[in-house]
């Protein structure tokens, strides 16, 4: 579009399947995430484990929604990511 660069329309993701490669812990992936509308230089952290639990596939219902799909889930997801 004419007021958006192509990194506010595109989603490049990037991290790892394990956590923790000595365990093979799929959980506290690193993730880094770039355009879709995020803002510049932000830190969020989901984890899997204690008060607080945010499935990874939060994040991916979040990026549907900001990429215009109408999904309210994806997979083991319990909402949208914050």
């Amino acid at each position: 579009d004419g007021d958006q660069t192509l990194l506010d329309s595109t989603a490049v993701l990037f991290g790892s399947g394990m956590g923790d490669g000595n365990s093979h812990k799929n959980s506290d992936l690193p993730i880094i995430l770039a355009g879709c509308g995020y803002g510049n230089g932000e830190f969020k952290k989901a984890t899997a484990d204690g008060p607080g639990k945010v499935p990874l596939c939060n994040l991916f219902v979040n990026i549907a929604q900001k990429m215009g799909v109408d999904t309210e889930s994806f997979g083991t997801s319990t909402g949208s990511f914050a």
